[in-house]
């Protein structure tokens, strides 16, 4: 009787569902990465009124002006994005994940909490899949949707979301101020 060995035992099933799990979710041509940048980059402004408790960027019923400024980087492959929102700010990455085909895009804030998001296009909407975790470890799960107007000048945010009080949703509304 022939003994499986420790790599077939342990490594292989893991192997499997970690390969598996990158591969889950909905996958997005490369033309789709390069058209969200397109949407993303330049300097946006908005007036946000807090659906929940954001600590330590505000409280919920709070109303915060945010700024985003986005660029393209590493011969545009990548677009770093930043927020400066209510008492904080975060800095992302987006990038095309070219082994999962997705947009993937990673951040972390200034209280050390830190997300990944998953996009792709919906029609003629953006998706987003949250994963954010707070420094303590709470999570936040959240679907935004974004619905871009005025030849790409009015991006309307809604999303939807749990964390660990419940259900939430808002709307946002983004006015860009620069494409550059």
């Amino acid at each position: 009787m022939r003994i499986p060995s420790i790599w077939s035992v342990v490594l292989g099933p893991a192997l499997i569902i970690l390969l598996s799990s990158v591969s889950q979710g909905q996958e997005s041509p490369q033309e789709d990465f390069k058209e969200f940048c397109q949407v993303l980059k330049g300097r946006f402004t908005a007036k946000i009124t807090w659906a929940i408790d954001w600590e330590p960027f505000a409280k919920k019923g709070d109303q915060t002006t945010a700024y985003w400024e986005a660029r393209l980087a590493e011969d545009d492959h990548m677009l770093i994005g930043k927020c400066l929102i209510g008492k904080g700010s975060d800095t992302s990455f987006m990038f095309y994940h070219p082994g999962s085909r997705q947009i993937k895009t990673v951040w972390v804030d200034t209280d050390g909490g830190a997300g990944e998001s998953m996009t792709f296009k919906k029609g003629d909407k953006w998706v987003q899949l949250w994963n954010y975790t707070k420094p303590d470890g709470r999570k936040v799960k959240m679907t935004c949707t974004l619905t871009v107007t005025d030849n790409g000048n009015t991006h309307t945010w809604h999303r939807m979301g749990e964390n660990e009080k419940g259900a939430f949703e808002a709307t946002e509304v983004w006015y860009r101020a620069s494409d550059k």
